[in-house]
């Protein structure tokens, strides 16, 4: 049976967010590695130009552990 996998990319504030979110992916088997980066977001908000600084996590993960991890078949 061939394996189908996802790729999960999220944001955070900062570089402990991110850490904390790769530790619990790995530890729980959710995923096999998880990179973090720096990151510079530009966006508005309020009808204000907003630049922030944080990180993005990427993560490879396999249906049947996301699956698992949320208790389906």
């Amino acid at each position: 049976m061939k394996k189908e996998y996802v790729i999960v990319y999220t944001t955070t504030g900062n570089n402990d967010e991110a850490r904390k979110i790769a530790e619990t992916l790995v530890n729980e088997n959710l995923a096999a590695c998880v990179q973090m980066s720096p990151v510079t977001s530009v966006y508005r908000w309020g009808g204000k130009r907003v630049e922030r600084q944080g990180n993005t996590t990427r993560s490879q993960n396999s249906q049947v552990q996301i699956q698992e991890s949320r208790g389906k078949d």
